[in-house]
């Protein structure tokens, strides 16, 4: 499929994991995989070895800039006055010579922005057929912001990759300069193909209590977010739950559930979801469990989601810390059960979704494409005879 129009498939990542730091010149970055990450080489207006993807309209200009610069004498620049009918990314690329599959890698990136509607700096792993099968992202800026380095968190390149792309992205109107960007190995667990879950996970059983009858699989799950509407990928390796910029969202459902076991009284039904990190700057509102009153595929975007209902099915407080979170959902079972509708999942959401980037809570979970140590973490519908 093709990057460089930004439609749905045109992707970047998930602003949630943010890790801040001072500026530094990528000069100084041992091993960095890009080539000429400052735009240092260059004739005229066009930069070595970065590509544009864009939508050509008047007001648009991409260009190595010498205005600003974070340091060197050049830097990746792009400017828009043209108001699209669509959520247009604008962006340089560069696909990276070497493919480091099964090490871990982080992005780091200087941005400056004027009047920016979202600015963002993310890494794509993309597989033969074309699927997105892992990314890292730095914080979306927007408005006006003078030069900050931001990192992105480390993320196993999986077994798979054949291509990674690197995007310095401006979506909508605004002007963003880019320098000293840098992809580095890190010393994360190796993505690796999927394996059989050969042991039980120790520490989901303690954070239960009970007895686990019986784990059935998450069948679908997709995350959506409001401030990249048209974002719609349900086959990366993770989903959040999150508060800022206007909600980030997960959708699950789970295999049709037997009539005896719902029937006894003595089970419960919790979703157990594994948080590989925890944002908690209080205060932050409830998370709701909403029903999903209709079927909806697993690539859904912000704009498409499907309907729920109007009071939660459940709400939970944002446990701090790593590690599995329960969310018992043995009313809606019952419920459903007992009026005979159809279970389409639900979706879990804060209740209030206007927190900044720079004050948000949620959890980063694992999808079920979680692989490697993460195989054995990803999301299940858990059958509970009693319960701490």
């Amino acid at each position: 499929m093709g990057h460089s129009a930004p439609t749905s498939k045109l992707t970047f990542a998930v602003v949630f994991l943010v890790v801040f730091s001072v500026p530094t010149c990528a000069a100084d970055v041992k091993d960095n995989l890009l080539l000429n990450s400052g735009a240092e080489q260059g004739k005229g207006d066009l930069p070595s070895f970065w590509s544009e993807a864009v939508i050509r309209a008047d007001g648009l200009r991409m260009y190595r800039a010498t205005d600003y610069v974070c340091s060197g004498k050049f830097s990746l620049a792009i400017s828009n006055t043209h108001k699209y009918d669509q959520m247009v990314c604008n962006n340089w690329a560069q696909n990276l010579v070497d493919v480091p599959t099964g090490k871990g890698v982080r992005l780091s990136a200087c941005i400056r922005t004027e009047d920016a509607d979202s600015v963002n700096v993310c890494l794509q792993c993309w597989s033969l057929e074309d699927n997105m099968l892992a990314f890292a992202s730095t914080p979306v800026v927007r408005g006006d912001q003078d030069w900050i380095l931001l990192y992105s968190e480390p993320v196993a390149v999986p077994v798979g990759t054949v291509k990674i792309t690197v995007r310095a992205v401006l979506t909508g109107l605004g002007k963003a300069w880019f320098d000293d960007l840098a992809v580095v190995t890190v010393d994360v667990p190796a993505a690796e193909d999927d394996q059989p879950e050969t042991l039980p996970d120790i520490e989901l059983a303690e954070t239960v209590g009970g007895e686990i009858i019986e784990a059935l699989p998450i069948t679908r799950d997709c995350m959506i977010l409001s401030y990249m509407p048209k974002w719609a990928h349900g086959n990366v390796d993770n989903i959040a739950v999150a508060n800022n910029g206007g909600g980030v969202r997960t959708l699950l459902t789970w295999p049709e559930i037997s009539c005896e076991e719902v029937a006894d009284s003595n089970h419960l039904f919790l979703i157990a979801l594994y948080s590989r990190k925890t944002t908690s700057k209080a205060p932050a509102s409830k998370i709701a469990a909403c029903e999903i009153l209709k079927d909806w595929p697993e690539i859904t975007s912000w704009e498409i989601q499907p309907l729920v209902g109007q009071k939660p099915a459940a709400e939970f407080d944002l446990v701090a810390g790593r590690g599995w979170k329960l969310f018992d959902i043995t009313p809606l079972i019952r419920d459903q059960q007992k009026d005979k509708r159809k279970c389409y999942g639900l979706m879990l959401r804060f209740n209030q979704e206007d927190r900044s980037d720079s004050d948000r809570s949620g959890y980063a979970f694992v999808s079920r494409e979680g692989l490697g140590q993460w195989f054995s973490r990803r999301p299940k519908l858990l059958i509970v005879r009693g319960k701490k």
